[in-house]
C-alpha cells in the first residue's frame, strides 16, 4: 500500500482455529483539524501566555532540545509581551468618536484573543523515532497565517508561533478583536455562532491538505492541552511499572485442623483467593486508565466510531427503502396479473386511488386560487404559464376552456370544472380579478393622493401659523390697533413688489400696509417679505380683490381664521352703491403685483 499523510498503511494477520488466518486492514479516516480560542481580558494573563508561548517559563511537556532549533516566530519576531501588542494596536485602530476623540477601553474588556491551530495527531508524518517532521518550511504553516489575516485583518495578528517540542506541532497567534468599523467587540467577533462558522472556514481552507470539519455539535468537553499532557504522564508512569505475581503459600492441615477440616477448607480457599483477586482488580483498573489514554491519544476513533454509526443507519434506511421498493414491484406485477385474469380491483386499491386523487384535486385547487389572486400576470394566456410554471399540464387548453388539468405528482386529471366550479369562463374570472386589482391599484393611489395633499396642508398650516404669530407680535410693537371693525391679513410678496403694495394700499397720506419687523427674529432669504395689512370690514369686497391679485402674482395671504370668516361673510353681501363710489383700495392700481 502506498504510504499517505496522516495514515498507518500497516495490517497483521491473526491465526485462527486450524490453519485458517484473519487478515486485518486498517480503517482509513480522514484527519480533522483543531480550532481553539482562549480570551485574554488582564495585563497578568498576557505576560503569562507569552511567557509559556516564548518558553520563558519551565514548560514540563516540552522538550527543551527541540524548542530553540524547531519552534519559531512569524510574526512578534521581537517576542514583545501580548499585553504591550494589545494595546499598541488597539490605539492605532480604534475608531474615534463623532467629536475626534478616540473611544475610550473599559478595564473588563477583551484586549486579545490566543487561538490555537493544528490537526489531529496522526494526520502528521513521522521518524522511525515517532517525532513529528518539521513543518516550519510548510505550506500548511504559510496556509495557516494567510487565514488568519483574512479573517481577521493582517494588522490585528499580532503574533504567529509554531510549536514543535511537544508531541504534536501546533500554533499559537494572538488576534486583537477590532471589527471593520474600528470596534474593540471580542463579543461580535467571537461568539457560538461565529466559532461555529469560523470552525467551517478553517476547516474549508484547510481541505488541500487532507483535512475536514470535526462532528459538529459534539458534546466532548475540551481539555487543556497541560492537564492532558500532565494526566497521560501520570498513567504512562504508572502503567510503566510492572504488575508483580505474589505466590499463595498452602500448609498441610495440622492434627487440630483434621479435627474440623471444613473451617480448614473455607480458611484455605479465602487465602488462596484473596491475593489473586486483587491483582485482577489492579489489572482490570490499569486496563481502564490504558483505554481512557488511548483514546485521548487518538481523538479521530471517536470520530471513526460515529461514522460508522452513520454509515450503519444510512445502509439500513437503504436496505429498508429498496426491501419496500421490491415489495411494491411484487405487489403490482401480482396486481397486473390479477386484472389481466378478469379479476376485479382490490377494494383497498380503489379507496386509496380515490384517496390520492382528492388529495390531488384539493392540492391543485389550493394552488390555482392562489395563483389567481397573487399570481403576476395581466391576461389569461399568462394566468395559464403561470400555472405551467408550478408543472400543472393542460391537455387540448384554450384560453376560455382548458379541457383537461394534469397534477405533477401521480398524473391525476381534472375538467377544469372539478377545480374551480363556477358558471363564468376563465376569461371572465381571470379578468374579474385583473379590474379588482386595478380598482385596488386605483385607490391606493387615490390614497396617496390624499395624504399628500394633508402633508402639503399641514405645511401650509403650519407656515400660516408661523407668520400669523409674528404679525401678532408686530402691530403691537409698532400701534398698530386694531379696531372692532378691522381686519388683518399677513401677505408673503416678492421684495421687489413690496414698495408697489403699499402704495397700492394707500389712500390720501395713510397706508393700509406696511413692514414691520420684529427685533430678534431672522431675515427671510426666500427672496420674498412679509407685509401686514389692516383695513376696514366694509372694505371686504375690494381687499378680497386684492388678496386674488397677490396670489395671482405669486405671493402668499394669510388671515386668522376668524377675520378670514367675517371677510367671506361680508363678501358675500351686496355691496352698498354709496361705497361704490368712495375712493378706497379699489380704486388705486392694483396691488403692482403682475401689473
Amino acid at each position: 500500500m502506498a504510504k499517505r499523510q496522516g495514515f498507518a498503511p500497516s495490517f497483521c494477520r491473526v491465526p485462527l482455529r486450524g490453519h485458517l488466518t484473519l487478515t486485518c486492514y486498517p480503517f482509513l479516516l480522514m484527519s480533522t483539524v483543531v480550532f481553539r480560542v482562549a480570551k485574554i481580558k488582564t495585563k497578568s494573563a498576557a505576560q503569562g501566555k507569552t511567557k509559556h508561548n516564548y518558553r520563558l517559563m519551565d514548560t514540563p511537556n516540552a522538550d527543551a532540545e527541540r524548542t530553540a532549533t524547531l519552534n519559531k516566530e512569524y510574526v512578534n519576531s521581537g517576542q514583545v509581551d501580548y499585553w504591550s501588542l494589545a494595546e499598541a494596536r488597539i490605539e492605532e485602530g480604534i475608531a474615534k468618536t463623532a467629536r475626534g476623540k478616540p473611544r475610550t477601553v473599559r478595564d473588563d474588556q477583551v484586549r486579545a484573543v490566543e487561538i490555537v491551530l493544528t490537526a489531529s495527531p496522526e494526520w502528521f508524518k513521522r521518524g522511525p523515532d515517532g517525532q513529528a517532521e518539521d513543518m516550519r518550511a510548510s505550506k500548511w504553516v504559510a496556509d495557516n497565517l494567510e487565514f488568519l489575516k483574512k479573517t481577521f485583518g493582517e494588522k490585528n495578528v499580532v503574533s504567529f508561533t509554531l510549536h514543535q517540542d511537544e508531541k504534536t506541532p501546533h500554533i499559537h497567534a494572538v488576534v486583537i478583536p477590532l471589527t471593520e468599523k474600528g470596534h474593540l467587540s471580542a463579543d461580535k467577533i467571537f461568539n457560538p455562532e461565529t466559532l461555529k462558522d469560523l470552525q467551517t472556514s478553517y476547516a474549508q481552507a484547510m481541505a488541500p491538505h487532507g483535512l475536514e470539519r470535526g462532528v459538529e455539535g459534539s458534546r466532548r468537553p475540551h481539555q487543556d492541552m497541560k492537564q492532558v499532557y500532565g494526566r497521560q504522564d501520570k498513567i504512562e508512569a504508572e502503567l510503566g511499572k510492572p504488575l508483580e505475581y505474589k505466590p499463595v503459600d498452602i500448609k498441610r492441615p495440622s492434627w487440630k485442623d483434621l479435627k474440623n477440616l471444613e473451617d480448614w477448607e473455607k480458611r484455605t480457599t479465602d487465602l488462596a483467593n484473596d491475593l489473586p483477586k486483587a491483582q485482577v482488580e489492579a489489572a482490570n483498573q490499569r486496563a481502564q486508565e490504558a483505554i481512557k489514554l488511548a483514546t485521548e491519544n487518538a481523538s479521530a476513533k471517536e470520530q471513526a466510531q460515529v461514522l460508522t454509526r452513520q454509515l450503519g443507519v444510512s445502509e439500513g434506511l437503504k436496505k429498508a427503502a429498496l426491501e419496500k421498493l421490491a415489495q411494491a414491484e411484487q405487489e403490482k406485477t401480482r396486481l397486473a396479473v390479477s386484472l389481466a385474469g378478469g379479476k376485479p380491483v382490490p377494494k383497498t386499491i380503489l379507496e386509496l386511488g380515490a384517496k390520492l386523487r382528492e388529495e390531488d384535486r384539493l392540492d391543485t385547487k389550493q394552488k390555482f386560487e392562489v395563483h389567481l389572486v397573487k399570481g403576476s400576470y395581466t391576461n389569461s394566456s399568462e394566468y395559464f404559464k403561470g400555472l405551467e410554471k408550478q408543472d400543472f399540464r393542460f391537455r387540448k387548453s384554450t384560453e376560455d376552456n382548458p379541457n383537461q388539468v394534469r397534477h405533477p405528482r401521480y398524473g391525476s386529471e381534472f375538467t377544469y370544472a372539478e377545480i374551480r366550479p363556477h358558471d363564468r369562463k376563465i376569461g371572465e374570472q381571470v379578468e374579474e380579478q385583473l379590474q379588482a386589482r386595478r380598482e385596488a391599484r386605483e385607490q391606493a393611489e387615490l390614497v396617496a393622493k390624499q395624504a399628500e395633499a394633508n402633508r402639503v396642508e399641514q405645511a401650509r398650516q403650519k407656515v400660516a401659523t408661523q407668520e400669523l404669530n409674528l404679525m401678532d407680535r408686530a402691530l403691537p410693537i409698532y400701534r398698530w390697533k386694531v379696531g372692532p371693525e378691522e381686519l388683518t391679513a399677513c401677505l408673503i410678496v416678492p421684495t421687489d413688489k413690496v414698495k408697489q403694495v403699499e402704495e397700492a394700499l394707500r389712500i390720501g397720506s395713510t397706508s393700509w400696509a406696511a413692514r414691520l419687523l420684529v427685533q430678534g427674529e431672522p431675515m427671510r432669504r426666500d427672496g420674498h417679505e412679509a407685509v401686514y395689512v389692516k383695513y376696514q370690514a366694509s372694505f371686504a369686497h375690494q381687499i378680497s380683490q386684492y388678496f386674488d391679485k397677490v396670489r395671482e402674482g405669486g405671493g402668499q395671504v394669510y388671515e386668522h381664521a376668524s377675520h378670514q370668516t367675517r371677510r367671506e361673510q361680508l363678501q358675500a353681501q351686496p355691496q352698498p352703491k354709496t361705497q361704490e363710489r368712495e375712493q378706497g383700495p379699489a380704486k388705486s392700481k392694483g396691488f403692482g403685483i403682475g401689473d
